[in-house]
C-alpha cells in the first residue's frame, strides 16, 4: 500500500500506527465518510473550504481576504 510506504519513509512509528488503526480504523473511516458527506451537501469540492458565518469560501484565503470575509459576515448578521 502506497500510503504505508510513505508513512514508513517519513519516520512514523509504524507499530503504533498499525495498533492505532487496528483499534480506531473503523471510527476514523466513519468520521471521514461523514465529513465527505457534509462537504458534498454544502457543495464543497476540493480543499480548502471555509464557512465564515453565512458565507462559503473556496480556495486559498490570505489574512486580508479572511478579514474581509469576516467583516462581510458580521455585516450580514447586523442587517437581520
Amino acid at each position: 500500500m502506497q500510503l504505508v510506504s510513505c508513512h514508513r519513509n517519513s519516520g512514523v512509528d509504524m507499530p503504533r500506527l498499525k495498533k492505532d488503526l487496528d483499534k480506531h480504523g473503523g471510527d476514523i473511516d466513519t468520521l471521514i465518510r461523514r465529513n465527505i458527506a457534509q462537504a458534498r451537501a454544502l457543495g464543497f469540492e476540493g480543499v480548502p473550504n471555509f464557512l465564515i458565518g453565512p458565507l462559503k469560501a473556496s480556495g486559498y484565503l490570505d489574512a486580508e481576504a479572511f478579514q474581509s470575509a469576516i467583516q462581510q459576515a458580521r455585516g450580514l448578521r447586523l442587517q437581520r
